[in-house]
């Protein structure tokens, strides 16, 4: 017993080994990417996650199901480590019990009060079943070797868009820090000056809050209403729907969703409902302080906004009634970002797309684009999202459709009269042959020189999206370093 006693007691006074770096960990390749991304979303300088970091921080992470509704952070304690959700939803309530922010997939809570050795600053509860990791404090210090949080609070908040509940920072000064940073991101604004930026949030401030909670199923928009402000989404999901059918749901977890920009430039009312699938931040700025700032900042802010005018202009010259599918615009940069092609091009270059581009629509059997007059040769060429070696030094309308080109290259590839289209609803044939199709979210080149020798014909009722090379060319004009890959190609 004394030699037992004296073993047991080497055990627990020997130090912790770090776990072995080659030890292979169980998660699931998707789960593991969600565990890459938490952690790369943690305020570190870039580039600290490493694989090495990965794979510890793998190995010690905990898989928690719950089954019935449970609170897992409560206000004021502290947190046990990092949760990041990996299957169900949780609720971010405030003290008063007003559901803050609604939390899906892949996020994660706890981080506030784990790196900044806080209480937590807010309830977080789960409604149904729920599956987790945790990465649990002593764990997380080993996988960063107890590195330090080179990030303030205030920054942190204002990157991740968290509303403060706890007193932490100045709420003042955190709501125009993050009404600022997000009126930078869009493109309505990004290009304006920050004495103007500024200015505009003063004036939204006059209205109310710089800042409007939104519960989730409230109505921000209705298809025929006049609009006469845009309201942008900072924090949260929305639907949109015209009259039953629902064209998208939008997440502000990329980039800030707007809805309202074509009101203001063209007059035009609403042309789609939006409503709150999840508790929403909006920030809701009227027409008539925009266009004050306007003239107010005219160096800072008139060639911008005078361009997107004639922009906007533009398109309401090409829309035909007659056949005109209206999709608005922040449902068209959605589905542009989820094709293959554009995934790696940032908002900017999608809102120039979709701005410059057409939506059409075509009843079963009509012709969405040429005419097949001439002897029909020509076939489709579908993208397999190829990853050649050595990419071609001379890019030409042959290149294999999948091939991975830089943005630089885009003038050698797509020409002025080429058209591009993406496929929002139903499917399309080329040349009457079934297994040539253009499906939904399907983007197909059709060059120039190959369009007499085609017809592409609508299988069912659909929807296109139709833009030009030139219209590409200009998205991507000033985009170094964004990377497409080549479409499925009409040859």
């Amino acid at each position: 017993m004394g030699s037992g006693s004296s073993s047991d007691s080497k055990k627990k006074s020997s130090p912790q080994r770090p776990p072995d770096q080659k030890k292979k960990h169980n998660l699931p390749d998707q789960v593991l990417e969600l565990l890459r991304r938490s952690l790369m979303s943690l305020p570190f300088q870039v580039g600290l996650i490493d694989e090495q970091i990965l794979n510890i921080a793998a190995q010690n992470v905990e898989r928690i199901e719950l089954v019935e509704p449970e609170v897992i952070l409560t206000k004021g304690e502290v947190a046990k480590g990092i949760y990041i959700l990996i299957d169900g939803e949780a609720q971010v309530v405030s003290s008063s019990g007003s559901i803050i922010a609604n939390l899906s997939d892949g996020e994660l809570f706890g981080e506030l009060s784990t790196l900044y050795d806080l209480p937590c600053t807010a309830t977080v509860k789960t409604t149904q079943k729920v599956i987790m990791l945790v990465l649990k404090i002593d764990a997380l210090k080993m996988a960063l070797k107890d590195r330090m949080v080179p990030t303030s609070l205030m920054d942190y908040y204002v990157k991740k868009r968290y509303l403060d509940t706890s007193g932490a920072v100045s709420q003042s000064e955190l709501m125009q820090r993050i009404v600022e940073a997000v009126l930078k991101e869009v493109p309505l604004f990004k290009h304006w000056e920050d004495a103007a930026v500024q200015s505009l949030i003063k004036s939204i401030q006059q209205d109310g809050p710089i800042v409007t909670l939104a519960p989730s199923d409230s109505v921000i928009a209705m298809a025929g209403d006049p609009v006469d402000e845009i309201v942008i989404i900072i924090k949260g999901r929305v639907e949109v729907f015209q009259e039953k059918e629902l064209l998208s749901t939008l997440d502000s977890t990329k980039w800030p969703v707007w809805h309202g920009e074509e009101g203001l430039f063209t007059g035009r009312q609403s042309s789609a409902s939006v409503k709150t699938l999840s508790a929403c931040q909006l920030v809701i700025i009227k027409n008539a302080h925009v266009v004050e700032t306007v003239k107010q900042y005219k160096q800072e802010t008139t060639a911008d906004f005078t361009k997107k005018m004639e922009k906007w202009k533009q398109r309401a010259a090409r829309s035909d009634p007659a056949i005109e599918a209206h999709y608005p615009v922040e449902v068209l940069i959605q589905k542009l970002s989820k094709t293959r092609f554009l995934s790696d091009v940032p908002l900017d270059g999608l809102y120039s797309i979709a701005i410059n581009s057409k939506t059409i629509a075509h009843q079963v059997g009509s012709t969405v684009i040429g005419d097949g007059a001439s002897q029909l040769k020509s076939k489709m060429m579908r993208s397999e999202g190829r990853k050649p070696t050595d990419p071609p030094s001379a890019i030409t309308p042959d290149v294999p459709p999948g091939t991975a080109i830089q943005a630089l290259d885009i003038p050698q590839v797509f020409w002025a009269d080429d058209v591009l289209i993406l496929m929002l609803k139903g499917e399309a044939i080329l040349n009457g042959n079934e297994e040539w199709t253009c499906e939904e979210g399907d983007v197909l080149w059709v060059p120039q020189k190959v369009r007499p020798n085609s017809k592409l014909e609508a299988k069912h009722n659909s929807v296109i999206l139709q833009f030009t090379g030139s219209a590409l060319d200009e998205a991507c004009r000033d985009l170094q370093g964004v990377t497409l890959a080549v479409p499925s190609t009409v040859r």
